[in-house]
């Protein structure tokens, strides 16, 4: 079920994109494949979360340190800004390599630039996913990956609506999807350590 619901969402993105149009579509794919590579980056952070949490029942402290420890690489406002700008570089030349269209390139660019709003909470989310894995707790993430589908269908169906709000819209609704995710998965997590401590 979670699968299905971790499906949905781009599924439906592309759907969208297409409804846009050919050069939408175009700019999506293009955003979509390149915030895919740096997401897969990023999910390399819910394996050390997994280990470091299954260390927990051992060392109690190194368990409960593990999210700072698992997301270090992608905490602290200095390093955010950082690979915001990162993001924000390749949002100009990287859709030169996939297209010579000025106009999926444009397209590609504004997505990939509203995306790169995206990588903190996507790291967080992909953290947490790990650490929730690594309690075994298959419901809670099943749970928190349908409710967070609540977040993204909103501005999904405002875009379907209303064109003008483009692929910075469906970039919007991802955004929303990724921040419900961390933000039920990060509850879950704290909720670990009150029932350990009380």
């Amino acid at each position: 079920m979670r699968t299905i619901a971790l499906g949905v969402v781009p599924l439906t993105t592309t759907a969208i994109a297409a409804r846009l149009g050919p050069v939408a579509l175009g700019g999506q794919q293009v955003a979509m494949r390149v915030w895919y590579l740096l997401a897969l980056l990023l999910d390399a952070l819910a394996v050390p979360a997994q280990v470091l949490r299954q260390l927990g029942p051992r060392r109690r402290r190194p368990g409960r340190r593990a999210p700072r420890r698992a997301a270090h690489p992608a905490a602290g406002p200095a390093r955010r800004d950082r690979a915001r700008r990162r993001h924000r570089r390749l949002a100009f030349w990287v859709p030169v390599l996939f297209t010579p269209d000025p106009a999926i390139r444009a397209a590609a660019t504004v997505a990939l630039l509203v995306a790169a709003l995206t990588q903190p909470v996507a790291a967080l989310a992909f953290v947490l996913d790990g650490l929730i894995l690594g309690l075994s707790d298959y419901v809670a993430m099943r749970r928190a990956m349908i409710l967070a589908i609540g977040a993204y269908l909103p501005v999904a169906a405002l875009v379907l609506a209303f064109h003008g709000l483009g692929l910075a819209g469906i970039w919007v609704a991802l955004g929303l999807w990724l921040a419900a995710r961390s933000a039920l998965l990060g509850r879950r997590w704290r909720a670990q350590f009150r029932a350990a401590s009380g």
